[in-house]
């Protein structure tokens, strides 16, 4: 019973740390417009694509 209960704590640990790690900021959109200012660091602009944000390369206009 205690092997199960480690194994269980550690899977929800495992579990907690990938999602930490794979984070990324979301914001839903309609158009770029809808997208904050400051969303992505420069030289990225934000971009509308399928309804959420995306930072976007300067030189692949």
């Amino acid at each position: 019973m205690a092997q199960l209960l480690k194994f269980v704590y550690a899977i929800i640990f495992l579990f907690s740390l990938c999602l930490a790690a794979t984070k990324e900021k979301f914001h839903s959109c309609v158009n770029a417009n809808d997208c904050p200012y400051d969303f992505c660091s420069p030289p990225k602009y934000a971009k509308c694509v399928y309804n959420s944000c995306y930072c976007e390369d300067q030189g692949r206009l």
